[in-house]
């Protein structure tokens, strides 16, 4: 079962990387050795406008061998001073907690790690956590504490601690080559045309399913597809976000594990379906 698994990160890993390339988020860079796909080094380009403007954050992204299934983790390699990182450089933040209840962290299931998360919606979490940072439960007590009198007016002290960080991570930037963007024309990456041909294989199985049927099969309950004007196959591949396929091998897994009971409320919440 660990190898399956293992195969199994891997091809979505593959998958995931290779969309990231030829459909990149604007704000980061990535470097990845193809020799270890479980392991992602990540530039984080400090958003124009904001108090990280011109800084690069290096992260680094460790999956598990059973990835998409558990989430993997995400640590600052370089200093960051805010509330939801820890000293250490471990990120605190929902998308990537295990699914599992805790009734005490306040977090809704649907606000955790489920399997139709992937890099990129980490990665757009991450960007927008770090201007917007999660107060209410912090993972650096203090840096909290500066923020919100920061954010008052009464102290400047946070945004002086952040900026020292932004002109140190310039440093780590001109070791890797990496031009950090700070306007907004040079941050925005424009998006190229959908491939049709790499979705074409994808496409064709959907339309060989039934919706309601497939995601039954999926998640292990019974659901209607409520469509306006026949079936939107491209919507279905968009709401399970590339893993499609990947899903397909593993369905008894899938269907198998706690995530079925776990998330299967939140997905439908998620999705334009009901309950029959």
């Amino acid at each position: 079962m660990a190898g399956s698994s293992a195969s199994g990160a891997l091809r979505a890993l593959t998958q995931e990387l290779k969309s990231l390339r030829s459909q990149p988020v604007e704000g980061f860079h990535i470097d990845v050795d193809d020799d270890n796909l479980f392991m992602w080094t990540i530039g984080i380009f400090g958003p124009p406008g904001t108090l990280y403007q011109g800084g690069y954050f290096k992260t680094c992204i460790r999956f598990p061998v059973n990835y998409p299934y558990s989430p993997p983790s995400v640590k600052f390699t370089t200093k960051v001073w805010h509330p939801n990182v820890y000293e250490n450089g471990d990120l605190c933040i929902s998308i990537l907690h295990p699914p599992v209840d805790d009734p005490q962290s306040g977090e809704l299931p649907c606000e955790r790690w489920n399997p139709t998360q992937n890099v990129r919606t980490i990665l757009l979490s991450v960007i927008s956590l770090l201007n917007e940072p999660n107060t209410s439960s912090p993972a650096n007590v203090d840096a909290s504490v500066m923020y919100r009198k920061w954010k008052a007016g009464d102290d400047k002290q946070y945004e002086r601690i952040v900026k020292q960080q932004v002109e140190h991570s310039k440093e780590d930037a001109r070791a890797d080559g990496v031009v950090v963007p700070e306007t907004i024309d040079d941050y925005c990456i424009k998006s190229k045309p959908d491939d049709e041909d790499d979705n074409l294989d994808c496409i064709d199985f959907a339309k060989r399913l039934n919706p309601s049927d497939f995601l039954r099969q999926m998640i292990g309950k019974p659901v209607v597809v409520k469509l306006n004007s026949g079936v939107d196959y491209r919507g279905i591949l968009s709401c399970l976000d590339g893993f499609m396929n990947i899903a397909l091998e593993q369905t008894e897994e899938y269907v198998d594990g706690q995530l079925q009971a776990k998330y299967g409320d939140a997905f439908l919440r998620g999705n334009n379906v009901r309950r029959e």
